[in-house]
């Protein structure tokens, strides 16, 4: 389950990166809108939505993935802390088996 959360991790940083991309698209388009305007060249409303709708939709797919993400982290942090607690309560056995078999050869001694 390590393993995974690493990679699970690593899933949820590159859609972090996807999401500061589309920003960082969304902000050369206007950048260079506003150089097109200045030479007399403007984009129509329908360019403009569609833009606007197909950056939407990819936002709210990266949201989508990166609530997926989030659930799957916390299911493998549970299931670790699960796996801790069973070595831990495997470990307690040990030595309480240890110690109950070192009593019983110090009550035959």
């Amino acid at each position: 389950a390590g393993g995974a959360l690493g990679e699970v991790r690593r899933k949820q940083s590159e859609a972090e990166k996807c999401h500061k991309l589309l920003e960082a698209l969304s902000d050369l388009r206007s950048e260079r809108q506003a150089v097109l305007r200045r030479e007399g060249v403007d984009t129509t409303e329908e360019e403009d939505s569609l833009f606007e709708k197909r950056l939407d939709r990819l936002h709210v797919l990266l949201d989508t993935r990166t609530e997926v993400y989030r659930n799957e982290e916390r299911t493998l942090k549970v299931m670790l802390a699960e796996e801790k607690e069973e070595e831990v309560q495997r470990q307690m056995a040990k030595v309480k088996q240890s110690a109950e078999e070192r009593r019983k050869e110090q009550e035959e001694a």
